[in-house]
């Protein structure tokens, strides 16, 4: 799998997520814009007491 980030060259670490059987079910990336917990008051859209706001 291949995609850009917009935020230029790099590496993000990615997880990915099996089921019981083993099967690919999910990939977590890390695009690393969040340097601690206390800052997602910084990320557009994210409501910092319940998460991504929607």
């Amino acid at each position: 799998m291949a995609f850009t980030t917009g935020r230029g060259h790099g590496f993000y670490p990615t997880w990915v997520g099996r089921t019981d059987s083993g099967d690919v079910a999910s990939f977590i990336t890390d695009f690393l814009v969040i340097e601690e917990p206390g800052d997602l008051g910084s990320v557009p859209g994210v409501d910092p007491g319940r998460g991504l706001a929607g």
